[in-house]
């Protein structure tokens, strides 16, 4: 067996992070920002095409902020709902086709509003 000797630990303490870092992105992508959309800021990111986006700036701000909130998970191990949810809005109230993947995604269905509103009249409404 090959070993790898005194850079060991650090090999180990890298498939340890990468494991748990997918782990997160898995979570991310399920549950808030679609894996489309996640698929097309890797992809921007790792082959530095950010002009096949339809806002640049945009896209590179979102991808900017995702990756902070995935560091801030590693770290602290807790996932920081208002951040993620304000991040959800931000590409849920974007105007036009900016983040078409985020807006066509199964995903995005999870945030749509559904109407329900509390009737002032209604018994037990104590706002």
């Amino acid at each position: 067996m090959y070993q790898l000797g005194f850079a060991d630990h650090i090999w180990l303490r890298y498939q340890y992070t990468r494991a748990k870092l997918l782990t997160i992105e898995h979570r991310l992508e399920t549950e808030f920002f679609s894996p489309e959309f996640m698929d097309m800021l890797r992809t921007a990111n790792a082959l530095n095409k950010w002009d096949m986006t339809l806002d640049t700036a945009q896209y590179k701000r979102m991808y900017q902020r995702i990756s902070a909130i995935e560091f801030s998970i590693l770290c602290i191990g807790e996932y920081p709902i208002p951040s993620i949810i304000d991040i959800v809005n931000s590409i849920r109230l974007a105007k036009g086709n900016v983040f078409a993947e985020w807006k066509n995604s199964e995903t995005a269905k999870l945030f749509e509003d559904h109407g329900y509103k509390n009737k002032k009249q209604s018994r037990g409404y104590f706002f």
